[in-house]
């Protein structure tokens, strides 16, 4: 699990029952971490930004 699934005891435990490295249900397939970890790993393939759009660039050129 990426480290936004799991609760590392951090805050109150008492609303959800969690324990130390249980899952938090926050998480499904490809949910914001999976989608940033396969968009860097897809940048180093193609050694350039994947997500990168020319038109936010030229706006911040200006």
């Amino acid at each position: 699990m990426l480290p936004e699934q799991v609760w590392d005891s951090v805050g109150d435990p008492s609303r959800y029952r969690y324990r130390h490295d249980q899952g938090t249900n926050s998480a499904t397939p490809l949910a914001w971490t999976h989608a940033e970890y396969v968009k860097l790993v897809r940048s180093l393939t193609d050694k350039r930004v994947w997500d990168h759009y020319p038109v936010v660039d030229a706006k911040l050129r200006d």
